[in-house]
């Protein structure tokens, strides 16, 4: 429970892409790429895109009103998400 009150702030994230080149070894400070990489649990998937988009990234953490994370998601499954809805309408 104590680790839960820890991890209200999102610090950054890492790539794949931040630490693929790395040689040596390094702290994750050094990688981690900061800036506002979450969104509301209350937002569009649209809203989602637009903000990946704008910070370059395709990873956002959601939250919810008190700032807890409730989850994750990718521009990939986002992409996916729609794509399976449309072909389900044709279905």
């Amino acid at each position: 429970m104590a680790y839960r009150r820890l991890c209200r702030k999102i610090y950054g994230i890492i790539s794949y892409i931040d630490v693929y080149h790395v040689k040596g070894t390094r702290s994750v400070d050094q990688y981690v790429r900061k800036g506002d990489f979450t969104i509301g649990n209350k937002e569009t998937l649209l809203d989602a895109l637009q903000k990946m988009e704008s910070n370059r990234c395709s990873l956002l953490v959601i939250i919810d009103e008190l700032n807890n994370v409730v989850g994750i998601t990718t521009r990939n499954k986002i992409i996916r998400v729609y794509f399976e809805k449309k072909k389900a309408l044709f279905a």
